[in-house]
């Protein structure tokens, strides 16, 4: 049996995934969302449809569930807000990750715009304060991008294993090929693109534009993601069309 697990790091198009595989993969196998209580996508999705679980189950009780999905069709996949040593706690070291990435100026704009946007706080209490003064415009986007709490995101979700223990990490910039190398590690056909989600209003084309000081400062305080950054964006083919132009 074949556990793919999915590391939804924050402002990387997991949302966008998520319904990827809803929509795609949970015809050919079972897939389980995570996202806490009371969340829509939380639960079992078989065919497109979520089972009928009850909403009381907890977590270690939807997951039992899961793998007995799983184990009926020979695999199956979950995705959550979880670094990788939960998944490892939780299920086991014979997981194969999955995971998306961003470019980090581009992943921690994005994060910024989205809690200047926010409705609520998040689940975090020790960035609580921090959201707080983003909402309130005492934090800039600069600040914000070079605090401790928002760093080197993807080094932090990685450990243990880091990157070389992710076996398949797609990149948003580059969806198409991707999609490719994704479905044929899951045997399954796949959308060529990412559905937009989540997107700021403060987006007005398809990047942030970031002052030059600023990008500088935010690229020299999260170095450890912009080295997997660049090993993930390595792993696809350097002679794909995309990734000439």
């Amino acid at each position: 049996m074949r556990i793919f697990a999915s590391i939804h790091i924050g402002k990387t198009a997991g949302t966008a995934f998520a319904y990827v595989l809803r929509d795609s993969v949970s015809h050919r196998l079972p897939v389980f969302f995570y996202y806490g209580t009371g969340h829509p996508l939380t639960g079992i999705w078989i065919a497109g449809a979520r089972l009928d679980t009850s909403d009381a189950m907890s977590e270690e009780q939807l997951t039992e569930r899961f793998i007995c999905q799983a184990r009926e069709y020979g695999a199956g996949i979950i995705q959550a807000h979880r670094p990788l040593c939960e998944f490892l706690q939780a299920l086991g070291d014979s997981l194969e990750f999955i995971t998306w990435l961003r470019d980090p100026v581009q992943r921690i704009c994005s994060h910024y715009f989205f809690w200047r946007n926010a409705k609520h706080q998040p689940q975090r209490p020790d960035v609580r304060e921090l959201f707080w003064a983003v909402k309130s415009g005492r934090c800039s986007l600069l600040e914000f991008g070079t605090r401790p709490e928002i760093c080197d995101s993807y080094q932090n979700f990685f450990i243990p294993l880091g990157l070389e223990g992710v076996t398949f990490a797609g990149i948003v910039e580059h969806q198409t090929i991707s999609l490719q190398h994704l479905s044929r590690l899951l045997g399954i056909a796949l959308p060529d693109r990412l559905p937009r989600k989540n997107v700021a209003k403060q987006k007005q084309g398809s990047i942030y534009s970031v002052p030059k000081h600023v990008e500088e400062a935010i690229l020299a305080h999260n170095t450890s993601d912009v080295t997997i950054y660049a090993k993930a964006l390595a792993r696809l083919d350097p002679l794909d069309s995309i990734l000439r132009k």
